[in-house]
């Protein structure tokens, strides 16, 4: 499997949290840590959504680079969301946006209508969901308008920020399938959740965010007390 994404010398909420973090094509990776520990602030300055702090220790440059081609920074931000697509837990608007309009909103490919969605989506319940007002809509099929935005888009990198913590289970499985056949056509996920069951089942592998910074959880264990321990960076 190739590189998509390579970080060096990145540094997070303070200079003591470096972060060196590789991801490949095709792989659903788990991101997991405390609250308030930077893991929103890192997805979104690698998105492009917060400009990235330049910060530098022991004359150690911040390089993130795409594909081991092209730095990162050197892309417009038009070119990065293109490529990399951050999803947030909630999105809500005022305006009477209905969901299909939700669904293009934004979106520099051809306009889905919705024919082309019933095509692709199948029984989905999304498909009872795109003629009616965003706003009028629940939390957890808010997140699944959210989730198949991004789905459909053309990102070849994608960052669920706990996208979905608050759909069913129904939807969650499905949600599984989805990802799992992206998955195998060469898209790659992060996944931030507290939802340690289901991270098990839909995630090849684990990292976990601290203080000091980010480290792979071996066999996807569970730090103790899900807080910082010297032996998880040893």
């Amino acid at each position: 499997m190739s590189v998509l994404l390579k970080i060096e010398n990145h540094f997070g909420l303070s200079p003591s949290q470096k972060i060196n973090w590789t991801l490949v094509e095709g792989e659903i990776v788990g991101l997991v840590g405390k609250n308030g520990c930077g893991k929103t602030t890192l997805l979104k300055q690698i998105s492009g959504v917060l400009e990235a702090c330049p910060k530098k220790q022991k004359n150690l440059e911040s390089i993130t680079t795409w594909r081991e081609q092209e730095r990162l920074d050197q892309f417009s931000l038009k070119e990065r969301v293109r490529k990399i697509r951050y999803v947030p837990h909630e999105f809500w608007t005022a305006f009477p946006l209905t969901t299909l309009e939700v669904l293009n909103l934004g979106e520099s490919t051809q306009s889905l209508s919705a024919p082309i969605l019933k095509e692709i989506l199948k029984d989905d319940p999304l498909l009872k969901l795109i003629d009616q007002p965003f706003p009028t809509l629940s939390t957890g099929q808010r997140q699944l308008v959210l989730a198949w935005k991004a789905l459909l888009s053309q990102a070849e990198l994608v960052f669920f920020d706990e996208t979905f913590s608050m759909m069913d289970f129904e939807q969650k499985r499905r949600m599984q399938f989805c990802l799992e056949k992206r998955k195998a056509a060469g898209k790659t996920f992060v996944i931030v959740s507290h939802d340690w069951g289901w991270l098990h089942q839909v995630c090849d592998h684990l990292v976990f965010l601290d203080s000091e910074g980010l480290c792979p959880l071996k066999n996807k264990q569970l730090p103790q007390t899900y807080g910082y321990l010297k032996s998880v960076h040893s």
